[in-house]
């Protein structure tokens, strides 16, 4: 059992403290079918005050075709209740001298659960050494009804005209589809090499905008950006990080990230970059168990910028000395 509670007069637009209670239940099992299967499964249930109950499952099952591969196949399903804020969010500026308002963000009163529905088919090979791993799935989620953001203007109160702000409602679906691989080698704990790559593509079913608040809003003038522009399309990421042990209890690093471009929300996607970072690190036994640790660290070395983006991380060296506990 859980008991939210929530005050924030900016959020929500009234200073009554919101509160809400909720429960959840969830067990889990595993199952040694014959010897080269393995089958798994989930349950969870959720209830919540003023909200509809909801419920999620997952059936896993494992098959080891070799003594060093094994195959995974697993499904999904479940529903995702709105947050309290979700539910209450109205973000409303307020001049106490003209008694002007500006709404920034607003709610469906009547927001509803989203559901959701994930397949996923996964490989996994391991050598007899130990030393090189390959791991890959695919998968395929779709959503329906989620709780999407939209930016809109629309005529608000004859005195105040055109008003924009971000609207919150249950609308359209969104179906993904993706592949990740990763590849490991290690040699007698001396050197590590680790290289990732995915692709991940998104589309969204769109519906029209339902403008339903307390306040006089005139028919839908305009849907300056539906859904989460720069979330949906196919993007591409991939990455490397290679790193040698030395006897002398020194460790050197580098990292090399790329990505095809940058989501973005409710904007369009930004441009693509690639990032070095490289790092070097000595430890030392210190009292007990305990161990101090000395590392040198230069990130974003090539000094990346991604157009448009103010806060985009520059070329920066980090020195950090810490003391592991046992």
């Amino acid at each position: 059992m859980s008991h939210e509670r929530a005050q924030s007069e900016f959020l929500t637009d009234s200073t009554a403290t919101l509160e809400r209670d909720s429960g959840r239940l969830f067990a889990a099992g595993e199952w040694h079918w014959r010897r080269d299967w393995l089958v798994s499964g989930g349950l969870a249930g959720e209830w919540s005050e003023q909200l509809p109950s909801v419920g999620a499952a997952r059936l896993g099952v494992n098959y080891s075709a070799t003594a060093n591969s094994t195959l995974r196949f697993a499904v999904a399903a479940g529903t995702r209740q709105p947050t309290l804020l979700e539910q209450r969010r109205q973000s409303v500026g307020r001049d106490p001298i003209s008694e002007e308002i500006d709404l920034m963000t607003l709610g469906h009163p009547q927001l509803d659960v989203e559901s959701s529905r994930l397949l996923e088919l996964g490989y996994h090979w391991r050598s007899g050494d130990g030393w090189l791993e390959v791991d890959g799935r695919w998968y395929r989620q779709q959503l329906r009804d989620p709780i999407v953001p939209s930016r809109v203007s629309a005529e608000v109160d004859s005195e105040l005209g055109n008003d924009e702000f971000i609207y919150y409602q249950n609308r359209g679906n969104i179906d993904q589809h993706g592949v990740e691989l990763q590849l490991t080698a290690r040699h007698r704990q001396a050197w590590l090499l680790h290289v990732t790559a995915s692709y991940l593509d998104s589309r969204a079913t769109e519906e029209p905008v339902t403008l339903v608040s307390e306040y006089i809003i005139e028919p839908y003038l305009d849907e300056l950006e539906p859904y989460s522009t720069g979330l949906f399309g196919a993007r591409w990421t991939a990455g490397a990080t290679a790193s040698y042990t030395f006897s002398s209890h020194w460790t050197v690093a580098g990292q090399l990230r790329w990505q095809s471009e940058l989501p973005a929300w409710l904007a369009d996607s930004y441009e693509g970059f690639s990032q070095l970072n490289l790092s070097a690190q000595r430890s030392w036994a210190a009292v007990g168990d305990s161990e101090l640790r000395l590392t040198v660290e230069g990130r974003n070395l090539g000094d990346a910028k991604v157009n448009g983006l103010e806060y985009f991380p520059a070329r920066c060296l980090v020195v950090k000395l810490e003391l592991m506990l046992p």
